[in-house]
């Protein structure tokens, strides 16, 4: 269990990531300022969905259940840390 000097350094490097404000909230607030609110709005849709790809990327192993559906001829799915989906034809050695 850590101790309670590491919780405590934990807590305030947390407290202060999420209090400095990154770019997209910078991008957000610009955005607000020059085209009001509706474009305030659509730059928070339009950073959620640019995130999309990156937590796909992130989260392979989902991709893994997905991907041999559609291959017929896929033996198996492994998953390596240097490439996110692999996957074996049969045949293929």
């Amino acid at each position: 269990m850590p101790t309670l000097e590491a919780l405590a350094a934990f807590a305030l490097a947390s407290v202060i990531l999420v209090v400095i404000p990154g770019p997209s909230v910078f991008f957000v607030i610009g955005r607000s300022l020059s085209d009001g609110r509706r474009g305030g709005l659509m730059s928070v849709l339009e950073n959620g969905l640019g995130a999309l790809p990156l937590v796909a990327a992130v989260q392979g192993h989902h991709l893994a259940q997905v991907v041999p559906t559609g291959l017929q001829d896929a033996e198996h799915v492994t998953l390596s840390p240097t490439t996110p989906v692999k996957v074996t034809y049969s045949g293929s050695r």
